[in-house]
């Protein structure tokens, strides 16, 4: 019984961890600048741009925002 159980939440944390990339990778693929998108349409200023992209860490490696989506 213990080796059921064992093997279901290993095979759980599996599947949710998985999703998580895969949403990870979704929401990357889709058209657009996030920084420009969060900034707004009214020709949001260059600067506002780069401040967002550090606060939300849009300027570090795709590697380094997934380890930072994961956690």
């Amino acid at each position: 019984m213990k080796k059921f159980v064992a093997k279901r939440l290993g095979s759980g944390a599996l599947t949710v961890l998985c999703s998580i990339i895969f949403n990870f990778v979704i929401i990357r693929l889709a058209p657009g600048d996030p920084a420009t998108l969060l900034a707004g349409k009214d020709n949001p200023n260059p600067a506002t741009i780069a401040a967002i992209r550090t606060r939300y860490g849009l300027d570090k490696s795709i590697f380094e925002q997934l380890i930072a989506y994961l956690q």
